[in-house]
């Protein structure tokens, strides 16, 4: 296998190796990460965490923001395991419906065909996903254009909270958010005769200059039917 590596420019090769140490560094050095791989018997061990355990168990992995670029790998491995097990479930009409919550998302750092596979073909398998992200932005620098098109458009509720700062983001949703169609009438009189013309035009229903300025208690639900303007309860107010 090394001598696969002959007549390459030595840089290149240089690039691969230090790009496969810092891919294998966390899972080599950190004591914490080489004890949270570990498969031990989990018929004794209560607190290890399977995939198939999320069928009975309600799991939540928190990590704090500061440590999110740090444990991005890790976290990688743990949804990528859960989302290969519900691929493959079996279904029956007793089977628990699961809800695959995945804050913070662009920092996981999920295949696109994984989860394009998983928005397309999840329903079937009695599982949703909430996909929770700050920007557009954040999936298009991690996916490209089309795929990031492809994964919203697969979504049945787009929600949106608080305003949308890239222009690109506020016309793609005030586009989804959809248009009124408008019947402009004009008309024009000179000595003898009046003439009226009509003309049909569509209008945004929502300007998507508007959509920068929702404020935080404004919560925009995008449906495939249409859209529904919400206000936010914080739970720390008095109604």
């Amino acid at each position: 296998m090394i001598n696969s590596f002959r007549g390459p420019s030595t840089q290149n090769t240089a690039g691969c190796k230090q790009a496969c140490d810092d891919a294998l560094k966390l899972f080599s050095t950190n004591e914490k990460i080489k004890n949270s791989i570990k498969r031990p018997d989990c018929t004794k061990d209560k607190s290890c965490i399977t995939p198939e355990r999320i069928e009975k168990n309600n799991i939540f992995i928190i990590i704090e923001d500061p440590k999110l670029d740090l444990y991005s790998a890790l976290l990688n491995i743990i949804t990528s395991q859960f989302m290969q097990y519900i691929t493959n479930r079996s279904i029956s009409n007793h089977s628990n419906e699961i809800l695959l919550f995945l804050d913070e998302f662009a920092s996981l750092k999920i295949r696109p065909n994984l989860m394009l596979e998983g928005l397309q073909k999840y329903r079937k398998r009695k599982c949703r996903i909430i996909l929770l992200t700050q920007n557009l932005a954040d999936l298009e620098a991690l996916y490209g254009h089309d795929i990031t098109r492809s994964l919203v458009a697969n979504f049945k509720f787009k929600v949106l909270l608080g305003g949308l700062g890239k222009p690109e983001s506020q016309k793609y949703f005030a586009e989804l958010i959809g248009f009124n169609q408008k019947t402009k009438k004009i008309t024009a009189r000179n000595a003898k005769t009046i003439t009226t013309t009509r003309s049909e035009s569509r209008e945004y229903i929502i300007e998507p200059a508007k959509l920068d300025s929702l404020g935080l208690d404004t919560i925009l639900v995008i449906t495939w039917e249409g859209c529904i303007s919400l206000r936010k309860n914080f739970y720390f107010e008095k109604v």
